[in-house]
């Protein structure tokens, strides 16, 4: 079995590592995303986060997310931005 050598981490923390990386404040990833910052926040304090706001707060910063196959480590989809 091949394995990807990305690092396994939660979502909360893959954004704010995307974000740290980018060099992003919340404020202008809400403005990325047409949204104000409180409406972010809102979603960002919930317990948990759709995978439709996890794709397009990805998005926003420039990033994919990609479903990949861990028994030969391909990468199969890539999850479409919800409009």
């Amino acid at each position: 079995m091949k394995r990807s050598n990305a690092v396994e981490m939660e979502n909360r923390e893959i954004m704010r590592v995307a974000r740290a990386e980018r060099g992003m404040t919340q404020t202008e990833l809400a403005e990325r995303m047409g949204m104000l910052r409180n409406g972010l926040s809102m979603n960002l304090s919930r317990p948990r986060i759709s995978l439709d706001m996890f794709t397009r707060i990805l998005d926003a910063m420039g990033y994919d997310v990609v479903v990949v196959d861990r028994e030969d480590g391909s990468e199969k989809w890539r999850v479409k931005v919800p409009e």
